[in-house]
């Protein structure tokens, strides 16, 4: 007997509702949790939900991706409570356009099954560099734009790193609202 695998065209828009439900649940965290006016009054972000094998479910950033995860760690090492960090565009397989977009991933479990990731992309205030908002216009490297950090575990299984995330907090001019806005988007 034949299974019939085709989903009808209601089952599919349900899907599809639920999943940009989900997505519009991250956004309203997002805005109601951050703490600069970059994050929170000008929507500089981007969400994006992702299958466990990192394929985009949804999403308006163009530059959203999983990869850099995978690049350094299996399906198998990802656990509950991991929180993955990055804003490096030499080491994020283009998904980071400049340093002050940061990015943070968070894998998605049903009974410990990895079976989605949630993403946020956000242009900061400020990540160090030569000028305050990290965007100098006489640049001559990218060492002057700001702290780069390449793909890193900032949770891993729950615990924080806290050194990683002093040392990334460190390096901003506004502190306070880029440690509210990374903990806004996780």
């Amino acid at each position: 007997m034949a299974i019939n695998t085709e989903l009808s065209p209601v089952v599919l828009e349900v899907i599809e509702g639920s999943v940009r439900s989900a997505e519009l649940e991250i956004e309203a965290a997002v805005e109601r949790t951050a703490r600069s006016p970059m994050i929170r009054d000008q929507h500089d972000y981007r969400v994006a939900l992702f299958d466990a094998r990192g394929r985009k479910l949804t999403g308006r950033s163009y530059s959203a991706v999983c990869e850099p995860i995978f690049e350094r760690w299996s399906a198998e090492e990802i656990v509950p409570g991991d929180v993955f960090f990055w804003n490096d565009p030499y080491n994020s397989t283009g998904g980071i356009g400049h340093v002050p977009d940061l990015c943070t991933t968070v894998p998605v479990f049903h009974e410990e099954r990895l079976v989605a990731f949630a993403q946020v992309f956000g242009h900061h205030d400020d990540v160090g560099g030569m000028v305050p908002g990290s965007l100098p216009v006489h640049a001559t490297s990218i060492f002057q734009e700001g702290l780069m950090v390449p793909p890193i575990k900032l949770y891993d299984a729950g615990t924080r790193n806290e050194a990683a995330f002093d040392i990334v907090c460190r390096n901003s001019r506004l502190p306070d609202h880029l440690r509210g806005d990374v903990d806004a988007e996780i």
